[in-house]
């Protein structure tokens, strides 16, 4: 009779997003993995990981093995092999103590990769002198150093990063590898806390047999006890920018000089790219560089940890944080100006193509598709931008049957955002006409009848009796019933009349 219509209402969210990476293209492996003559990256043909195994294959007297998680099978192989041909194999590691730490704070940090570390000490132990402390980070090789000297300083870990991050590897000189192997010697002596005496026995490190001597800083540079060459290359590399800075760290302290000696290089006018990868740990840091108006990018498996500023780089195994370039041990290596353009270029191609850019205040109208919330990461921050969300709201009751279009609109209550976010909501519900309450009171009207009384004569008298259509009461109101749509004209003019509603049953 009459039907209920329906309305909506579309509202823009004005809102910005919170703070997230914006997902620009798909995630992807590098393709180009030798850069240079000295510069590899880790890609799907695994030739970081296979130079080094060939380096620990052609070693004749020593192979030193830095790493802060070591499970690579190829590499633990290869050193057995040259521990078995009577080469002498040491290794420094970080300490159970300190792993276990790790996994509890660090969001990208799976508990397995310390099983899968305990697994792989196990098999080498009996065949390499391996040496722990809770400082150590630094990842690289080198072998005969006093003969021909070969090196190698990775940003990556000798475990699964050589087959699925995005790391560097930097092949040195023979100087710079005699250099490394020196820096790695007076940790070895120095610093080291614990010695792989059997499997799953750590004994306490004795004093030296002598006194080691101390390395000078030169082209590769460290940080140990006492020792802070590598925050001082770091810092005077991204200091000396004038034009341009490309930075590449897997961790980022917000109050660490390095973050702020780059803030205040992107406020003095230079280009400032940051590569990192989408995690709570670095949200700080990167929402105040993106604030002074740097560039964030990022990867899904970023790990790798270099500079290049204005033709200058350095390639290092330490985050621009305090564990790494004031406290532990980490190595880095400045790099020629040859192999400072192959670095330019492999960081200018992850700026290129790396999926994720941060964001802190993005309009809902700028993106659609996936973004990462910024305080939770990748695990649990993916999120979705939709155009438009549909919300049903409650029913409406129109005023009167008759009047559906003068019925108010409902109170529109935007929906909790879980796993989507949404540029616009549309509201959708229905007017319905009026019903006659269960509780509502027939009334009746007074009129004059003419009856004939005992006595035969006709007069008027005033009776009771319904209207036509019927009038009831409730809650003060006068209410007309409009049970069938020949009574539609009657009904609005005895609406009008009692100042009443029409009602439906």
């Amino acid at each position: 009779m009459i039907d209920p219509i329906r309305l909506s209402r579309v509202v823009a969210v004005d809102e910005p997003l919170p703070p997230v990476w914006v997902r620009t293209r798909p995630t992807e492996p590098d393709r180009t993995e030798q850069v240079g003559e000295s510069i590899i990256r880790v890609g799907p043909d695994e030739t970081l990981r296979r130079a080094l195994a060939g380096s620990i294959d052609a070693a004749s007297e020593v192979v030193l093995v830095a790493s802060f998680l070591l499970s690579d099978e190829i590499l633990a192989n290869a050193m057995i092999r040259a521990a078995q041909r009577g080469v002498r194999v040491y290794v420094l590691t970080a300490s159970e103590t300190r792993l276990a730490t790790v996994v509890r704070e660090d969001d990208g940090f799976e508990a397995r990769m310390v099983e899968e570390h305990k697994q792989l000490l196990d098999r080498l132990a009996g065949h390499v002198l391996l040496r722990s402390a809770e400082h150590f980070h630094a990842k690289l090789l080198v072998t005969d150093p006093a003969s021909r000297p070969a090196g190698w300083i990775c940003t990556a870990n000798f475990n699964k990063a050589l087959q699925e991050s995005v790391e560097l590897g930097v092949k040195l000189s023979p100087n710079d590898a005699e250099d490394l192997a020196a820096w790695f010697s007076w940790v070895f002596w120095t610093e080291a806390e614990r010695e792989l005496a059997g499997k799953g026995r750590l004994a306490k490190v004795g004093a030296p047999p002598g006194e080691p001597r101390r390395p000078q800083a030169r082209r590769v540079v460290a940080t140990a006890r006492g020792e802070a060459s590598l925050r001082n290359a770091a810092l005077e590399l991204i200091r000396s920018a004038r034009r341009q800075l490309l930075v590449a760290s897997y961790g980022l302290d917000a109050d660490h000089d390095a973050v702020l000696a780059l803030e205040a290089r992107v406020k003095a006018g230079v280009r400032v790219t940051v590569l990192t990868r989408p995690r709570p740990a670095v949200s700080e840091a990167v929402q105040r560089l993106v604030a002074a108006g740097a560039t964030v990018l990022a990867h899904d498996k970023l790990h790798a940890k270099a500079i290049v500023a204005d033709g200058q780089a350095l390639v290092m195994t330490a985050n621009l944080q305090a564990h790494g370039l004031d406290d532990g041990f980490e190595v880095g290596v400045r790099l020629d100006a040859e192999a400072s353009e192959a670095l330019a270029w492999a960081l200018s191609d992850w700026e290129q193509r790396f999926p994720w850019r941060f964001e802190a205040a993005l309009e809902r109208s700028q993106h659609l598709g996936e973004v990462c919330l910024a305080s939770e990461g990748l695990r649990t921050g993916r999120r979705t931008v939709e155009e438009e969300h549909v919300v049903g709201v409650a029913e409406v009751v129109a005023p009167s049957a008759l009047d559906l279009d003068g019925a108010g609109e409902p109170a529109l209550v935007p929906p909790r955002e879980k796993e989507r976010f949404y540029q616009r909501i549309r509201y959708e519900w229905e007017v319905v006409p009026p019903r006659l309450p269960k509780k509502a009171t027939e009334l009746r009207r007074e009129v004059m009848r003419t009856k004939r009384g005992k006595d035969g004569k006709e007069k008027e008298v005033q009776v009771k009796e319904p209207y036509d259509p019927p009038v009831y009461s409730h809650d003060g109101r006068k209410l007309v019933l409009l049970a069938s749509p020949d009574k539609l004209a009657a009904a609005r003019q005895l609406a009008k009349e009692l100042d009443a509603v029409v009602v439906l049953p």
